[in-house]
């Protein structure tokens, strides 16, 4: 669902060539707080209200959350541990946007209702279990990415310099022992191929998660080879 958004948005966005250039490798996040990138009562009141309500699981070690400039929704995607030693992969859908009423809320000081707004929201959720080598491989490339740079680029990443208009905010998590990595994709990673290989693994994530595909299903298998070629790149 991710995906699907994002690559209309891609297709639509406005990219302004301006320079040449390049670093070594290919980046995707840049670091930011713990609180989705924003201070304050902001960032307090979407750790308390955003992040309860799109990730429900205590043993997590992955996550992904997303809210896209259209439609008016928020995404996320969650790798928890089960009892058993497995894991399991959930994927929320809230509509409409959680995250957009938090802000509105908060910029008009208007909380006093915020609670009942959140709550008129729908989320819906799609679990399954993941296969070990998928789980193992998503544990890999969260590690590669996160937390990224230490400041958002504002050179290009590769090529080109990109000027992009409505991007999506995409906040990705990682779990390392007693302490969280978080980053956010930089503005001059978006529509790179690297941004691309990622966006891809993401909706393969989404489409085998809500259709409740078997460990046989096609995406499982594919999907070892897909993450260990983005890690290279990174």
């Amino acid at each position: 669902m991710i995906a699907k958004h994002l690559s209309a948005l891609m297709a639509a966005a406005l990219c302004l060539i301006v320079t040449n250039g390049c670093v070594a490798g290919e980046v995707l996040f840049y670091k930011v707080s713990r609180n989705y990138g924003h201070d304050g009562l902001l960032g307090r009141v979407n750790r308390r209200e955003l992040e309860t309500r799109m990730f429900t699981h205590a043993t997590w070690s992955e996550r992904l959350y997303c809210n896209p400039y259209e439609p008016d929704i928020d995404e996320t995607l969650e790798v928890h541990s089960n009892a058993d030693g497995s894991r399991s992969l959930s994927h929320r859908l809230a509509t409409p946007s959680l995250s957009r009423r938090i802000d509105w809320s908060i910029s008009q000081r208007e909380q006093f209702d915020l609670k009942k707004k959140l709550d008129a929201v729908r989320i819906t959720e799609h679990e399954i279990a993941l296969p070990a080598e998928v789980a193992k491989e998503i544990e890999l490339l969260w590690r590669t990415m996160l937390p990224g740079l230490l400041k958002e680029p504002t050179e290009p990443i590769v090529g080109e310099h990109r000027l992009i208009i409505h991007a999506p905010y995409i906040i990705a998590l990682a779990r390392d022992n007693n302490s969280v990595k978080t980053g956010s994709i930089a503005m001059a990673a978006y529509n790179t191929p690297a941004y691309v290989a990622f966006m891809g693994i993401v909706d393969d994530l989404i489409k085998v998660c809500d259709r409740g595909g078997s460990s046989a299903d096609p995406i499982f298998r594919r999907l070892p080879d897909k993450i260990r070629h983005l890690r290279t790149r990174l």
